[in-house]
């Protein structure tokens, strides 16, 4: 065991949980669960899965979180933070809310045994946070992050080769709106890498390949997520720069490498203008012709319908078509069980019922919470924890408002177990005990 945890000595640790001389093997699976949390199951390579819905590196996953019980089957209990044991409280209802939902709803529609699947897939993501937050814990989150940053590479790369030619010949990534999505993601924790690792050109450079490639999305809430996730790049870089975190070598080499990314950028911008220009025109145009946003209210008020008079079990998983029997607006349309409402909350306020809705965002906000509690020790309040703290709930916000992979994928819970390591890591630094209370 010790040789995959490893052990850390955190006398006279900086408050960043990085930890040097990282195993070789830790290190290793670090950058494969940040790649498999980043990819999840969206690469198109059959190869990289055992199942549709389980890779390699899930398995091997699971058996990591097999060696961290030591046999013993109370002590992954035991082991948990107080924030872990929370969130898997919580993670833990909600999936058996919607178990039920479905079998209740299995008597009102036609439902399949295997709709339950996805309910039950959310344990696994128990173990996810466990395992990332137990790395986070001992060895910091530089390779977690890294690891995540080249699997959304790896997922851009894979939309640009797969990708087609839509307006002016201008090339659109294939399956644009999830990858955007992870692109905004990446562009978000390269400026967490930033904060609380110890790479710095590393993510520099992908944020800016990331901020390009968003254009390829074609996608209004990418666009968002990435320059939100920008301006906290410069947050955290400008946040390092002012608390000398950075060797004076160091600076001189980054502000040499921030300068060639600038004109790198600007050079790129001005060569490539006539086509920026046509994609956003194209998008605006697209917008205001297909009524794109108007259907988007149209699915979130027949969600919210559909939660109020079925508020106990909703739909059940699979039947949000079912939601445009509370909508005027979506009667003449002929839905399937392939629709949904392009939106995570309101997904499951319609199909889970408003209890499993208000679990939802209980899961969501927790660690938001418990990122406050991080802020106000490493940065110690004002507006610099503020502007972070809202530009990481904007981040994520506009993430499951447009996606509904907030849930079904790793991405957030892969950010749960890091936020919870660097908080169990800032409690043992700073003499504090795991609790939630403010560190006033």
């Amino acid at each position: 065991m010790s040789m995959i945890i490893g052990r850390t000595n955190t006398k006279n640790v900086p408050f960043s949980p990085d930890h040097s001389h990282t195993p070789w093997l830790p290190a290793i699976l670090m950058l494969f669960y940040g790649f498999n949390s980043a990819v999840g199951t969206n690469l198109s390579f059959g190869w990289y899965y055992i199942h549709p819905a389980i890779s390699y590196i899930d398995f091997v996953l699971t058996l990591n979180f097999l060696l961290l019980l030591n046999s013993k089957p109370k002590s992954v209990v035991i082991s948990m933070s107080k924030v872990e044991k929370i969130q898997a409280f919580l993670i833990f209802i909600f999936s058996s809310l919607l178990i039920i939902s479905t079998s209740v709803n299995s008597f009102r529609f036609e439902t399949s045994l295997t709709d339950i699947l996805p309910a039950i897939r959310l344990i696994y993501f128990i173990m996810i946070i466990h395992v990332i937050r137990k790395y986070t814990e001992k060895f910091g989150v530089s390779f977690l992050i890294n690891g995540f940053i080249i699997g959304v590479l790896s997922l851009f790369l894979q939309g640009l080769v797969e990708s087609h030619s839509k307006a002016s010949g201008i090339p659109i990534l294939w399956n644009p709106n999830v990858i955007g999505a992870i692109i905004g993601l990446g562009i978000y924790f390269c400026g967490i890498s930033l904060i609380f690792g110890k790479s710095l050109f590393f993510p520099l450079l992908a944020s800016f390949i990331l901020c390009a490639a968003s254009l390829l999305t074609w996608s209004k809430g990418t666009w968002i997520m990435s320059g939100m996730g920008l301006v906290l790049v410069i947050i955290s870089l400008s946040y390092f720069w002012f608390q000398n975190k950075i060797k004076m070598r160091n600076k001189i080499l980054m502000v040499v490498f921030i300068a060639i990314l600038l004109f790198t950028a600007v050079y790129f911008f001005m060569i490539n203008y006539g086509i920026i220009k046509a994609i956003i025109d194209a998008k605006i145009s697209s917008t205001m012709n297909i009524g794109s946003v108007n259907m988007r209210f149209n699915l979130i008020f027949s969600s919210i319908q559909a939660g109020i008079q079925n508020p106990f079990f909703g739909l059940g998983y699979r039947n949000f078509y079912q939601a445009q029997n509370y909508s005027t607006e979506l009667n003449s349309i002929l839905m399937d069980p392939s629709w949904n409402a392009h939106n995570s909350f309101f997904q499951i306020l319609a199909t889970g019922g408003i209890f499993a809705f208000f679990i939802l965002i209980t899961i969501f906000l927790f660690p938001f919470m418990v990122l406050k509690m991080i802020y106000l020790r490493q940065i110690g309040g004002g507006i610099w924890e503020n502007l972070i703290l809202f530009l990481s709930f904007g981040v994520w916000f506009i993430y499951g408002s447009v996606q509904l992979q907030l849930i079904a994928q790793p991405p957030f819970w892969f950010f749960c177990g890091i936020v919870f390591g660097i908080y169990r890591t800032s409690n043992h630094l700073s003499g504090k005990r795991d609790t939630i209370m403010s560190p006033r």
